[in-house]
């Protein structure tokens, strides 16, 4: 083929690739665009979801009321409350809201609320039915604001999004306290228990308002705060304070009506708070919007400008880039055959600007290496604690059946649990927990053998595939592992235990058959007492 062919060739490739590379760079702007629409439709469907939360806390306190206070007035604030949540319910239907994660619950739940509804009406319901009805629908519904804000995704960040959760969880608590005591004017109702559901209640309303507070940043911070602690704020949380101590006696002087009033004024400035919160959010995805299509249209133009300047340099400069671009194609076709991203452009005594195309190359290679060895380890690690995540245990233990299917030997499973890890959690927070974690793998990795497999299972639960390790030396390694954790300092809490069960592989075994049998012989180490070793039958 003769060489002016060729340059023409090549020129052509130069543009085409360099027009690829900004028609991707194109593309990641656009995406940017259509992700920070996304966001701004989120932040849309959470507030929708946040009304229909305020619309059936209102309606669940109340109902509480008229079962408590069976008159016309509460019955007739009822049904006109009752008709302000179907109307708000009913957009959940349109075909613009199917997305939302509640839209397909809220379905199943309208028919429960109907029913109950009318049980309440009836009186043929008691407090508690009622309260797990609504507390259920709306204890979904922040669930859902929570994974679509603070989720696995994370769309929306920011602390003041973190202080949006908050405040819609205080607000739950808060309409929770409003629907008990205002219940608990009622002479027939059981105050014991309404004052430990206010204690339970109050406790939680208090923390997440600490968590609103700590989270809410911004230049409005003091105002939005100002708007929330006001004097009827205060004076409620008097109420509250003081229904702790009066309940038994039922001493209360003031009116249930005064209760309601300001308790509901509360809690409708907090959700006041919290839409101009989404309001500033929501201003501030327009802004970068806009911003972002005015970046999109210079880089459009730009980039119509660069491929030009692309093509007449291509054309001047392509005698010279023979030479180089020989080597270099050479080697990118190595690095694309055989994925060889250790591949890279010889060394070149020339300084001029190909050498350093050369040497950027090698850059460029360097740099995809190690993305690939970090997108490796990503994939196959548990990132809290370092250990293998369950999809790269499954492969690795695959291979060691293939092995021992093969080649023989033998081959062990040990399913190890840490003992009351829940308590943890409950006890000492989610970040005592997740220290704990690292811990106690910290410590398995450390007595296990290079040849042993040690991966995280899910939760608390650990799995350790240990080959060529008889049953004695099997019930040895895992008895040092229970020894060792148990003798281990672990942070805030001192020390822990584990259970483990053990299990060896037969030869008709799978890893599924092989993994119930520990797992079995783990539920009998648990049910008899924990911090044991049981093996498998």
């Amino acid at each position: 083929m003769p060489i002016r062919l060729r340059i023409l060739l090549l020129a052509l490739l130069t543009v085409v690739s360099v027009g690829g590379a900004l028609f991707m760079q194109y593309r990641t702007i656009n995406a940017e665009v259509e992700a920070l629409e996304r966001r701004t439709q989120i932040i849309a469907e959470v507030r929708l979801t946040s009304r229909a939360i305020h619309a059936l806390q209102k309606e669940r306190g109340l109902s509480a009321s008229f079962l408590a206070n069976t008159d016309a007035e509460h019955l007739s604030k009822l049904n006109l409350q009752r008709q302000k949540t179907d109307d708000i319910l009913s957009l959940f239907n349109q075909p613009r809201h199917a997305s939302l994660r509640t839209s397909s619950w809220l379905k199943m739940f309208q028919a429960d609320l109907v029913i109950g509804r009318e049980q309440i009406d009836s009186k043929t319901t008691n407090w508690q039915v009622v309260r797990s009805l609504y507390t259920d629908a709306i204890t979904h519904a922040l669930d859902t604001i929570t994974l679509e804000i603070l989720g696995g995704e994370r769309v929306i960040q920011g602390r003041s999004v973190m202080a949006i959760s908050s405040l819609a969880l205080a607000r739950e608590r808060l309409g929770l306290i409003r629907a008990t005591i205002a219940r608990s004017y009622s002479p027939h109702e059981h105050v014991k228990t309404d004052r430990n559901e206010i204690v339970r209640d109050y406790g939680a309303f208090v923390e997440y308002q600490r968590l609103f507070a700590r989270d809410l940043t911004g230049a409005n911070r003091d105002v939005i705060l100002a708007q929330v602690y006001t004097d009827v704020y205060d004076a409620v949380i008097h109420r509250i304070e003081a229904a702790l101590g009066f309940l038994d006696g039922h001493s209360d002087h003031h009116p249930v009506n005064t209760w309601w009033d300001q308790a509901t004024l509360v809690i409708d400035t907090m959700k006041t708070v919290e839409d101009r919160i989404f309001d500033d959010l929501s201003k501030q995805y327009v802004v970068r919007i806009d911003t972002k299509r005015a970046e999109l249209h210079t880089y459009t133009l730009g980039a119509l400008a660069l491929t030009a300047l692309v093509v007449l340099l291509t054309v001047l400069t392509m005698m010279r880039m023979l030479k180089a671009m020989g080597v270099l194609l050479r080697t990118l076709r190595q690095v694309i055959s055989f994925q060889d991203f250790k591949a890279r452009i010889p060394s070149s005594s020339s300084s001029d600007e190909f050498g350093q195309i050369g040497l950027s190359v090698n850059d460029l290679l360097s740099y995809t290496d190690t993305l690939i060895k970090e997108k490796d380890f990503l994939a196959n690690t548990d990132l809290l604690t370092g250990a293998l995540n369950r999809r790269s245990f499954l492969d690795v233990a695959n291979k060691e059946f293939d092995r021992v299917r093969r080649y023989g030997g033998t081959l062990g499973l040990a399913v190890c649990d840490i003992d009351h890890f829940k308590a943890v959690n409950d006890t000492h927070g989610h970040d005592v927990g997740d220290l704990v974690l690292k811990r106690f793998s910290a410590i398995m990795l450390s007595q296990l053998r290079q040849s042993d497999h040690f991966g995280r299972w899910g939760g608390e639960e650990f799995v350790v595939l240990v080959p060529q390790a008889e049953t004695a030396k099997l019930l040895a390694l895992t008895e040092k592992l229970r020894i060792n954790i148990q003798a281990a300092d672990f942070p805030e809490m001192g020390t822990i235990t584990c259970s483990i069960g053990v299990a060896e592989m037969y030869t008709d075994d799978t890893f599924d058959t092989l993994f119930k049998r520990a797992d079995k012989a783990l539920f009998s180490a648990k049910n008899n007492g924990r911090n044991r070793v049981v093996m498998a039958e």
